[in-house]
């Protein structure tokens, strides 16, 4: 009979029973977590931040106020637009008597009527700018991102906060 032939590429191979496991592998990742629920919130105007009412991870609901700025430049700011209408106001009302007197030119009466307007405008810008001096939630959910702490300087439309909707 033929000698056997002996395959040198075969690879001994060593048995051994199933067993059944749990088996539980981290998962390393990096990235940014976001949904399409989130909002940036941030200050119309610029100033000092007062107080950040809230964290990270902090419930909060519609209408929450979340952080503040100091006000001492801003209520100033509101009331030297109030003096001011207030002045332009007395201003225009002195040239209508004179005007009405024939003791006050129509150019007159004009730009006392218009710097009375400026001033008025003024005033609601003002007035207008301070109720925006807080942060309010817009939404009930979670504050995921806490970007400002208290002290530092903000720029109006900079990102202080941002809060992720809870499902409805």
């Amino acid at each position: 009979s033929a000698p056997a032939l002996i395959d040198e590429a075969a690879v001994a191979v060593k048995l051994s029973p199933v067993t059944e496991g749990n088996y539980s592998l981290p998962v390393v990742s990096n990235g940014i977590i976001g949904t399409g629920t989130e909002s940036r919130l941030s200050f119309k105007i610029g100033g000092i931040v007062a107080r950040v009412y809230v964290e990270e991870g902090t419930s909060v609901v519609k209408g929450q106020v979340l952080a503040s700025l100091n006000l001492t430049e801003i209520d100033a700011q509101v009331a030297q637009a109030r003096n001011n209408f207030e002045k332009s106001q007395r201003d225009w009302e002195r040239v209508q008597r004179l005007y009405a007197d024939s003791a006050a030119t129509l150019e007159q009466w004009q730009n006392a009527q218009t710097a009375f307007n400026v001033a008025k405008e003024g005033l609601e810008a003002a007035t207008f700018n301070r109720t925006y001096a807080s942060i309010r939630a817009t939404t009930s959910g979670k504050v995921i991102r806490k970007l400002v702490n208290e002290g530092e300087l903000v720029s109006p439309g900079t990102t202080a906060l941002i809060i992720n909707a809870a499902a409805e």
